[in-house]
């Protein structure tokens, strides 16, 4: 989304993520027969993981500051008076991964590419939330195709 805001507003910075971006094709071969879900961060973070919930029958709490940020999104941020957390949660164009995997197979999985662990999955009467400091809330946005 960094890319994108930049573009929009006219301001120099790091557009080369949104203009070209990397296909996780290669990695999502090598992950995929140890997921029991994935998907493309394509519309924002909290969009993503509560479609995998919802499709899974599942509540998740993320953690906020375990979700990788790039040097380069934290400086586009700055320079657009945005929070580059929300950023990642809401904004989209991301082109990640996010999946769920039983924890006994991470291992196998980091053999296969780095990964990023940013929460875990709970029962669906707990909810998709996501921890700030300890503090836990309902996680909220996402794009929305019909806004």
């Amino acid at each position: 989304m960094a890319g994108l805001k930049l573009l929009e507003r006219g301001l120099e910075g790091d557009t080369r993520a949104h203009l070209n971006p990397r296909c996780r094709l290669v990695e999502s071969r090598a992950i995929a027969p140890f997921c029991s879900s994935m998907i493309d961060v394509s519309d924002g973070l909290a969009s993503e993981v509560s479609h995998i919930c919802r499709a899974s029958g599942i509540g998740a709490i993320i953690e906020k500051n375990r979700i990788p940020i790039s040097d380069s999104t934290r400086q586009s941020a700055k320079k657009l008076g945005m929070d580059p957390h929300e950023m990642a949660l809401c904004g989209g164009e991301d082109f990640e991964l996010v999946f769920t995997v039983d924890p006994e197979l991470l291992g196998q999985i980091r053999t296969q590419c780095p990964i990023t662990v940013i929460g875990e999955t709970v029962s669906e009467k707990e909810g998709v939330l996501i921890s700030i400091d300890g503090k836990t809330a309902l996680l909220k946005g996402g794009f929305d195709h019909f806004k």
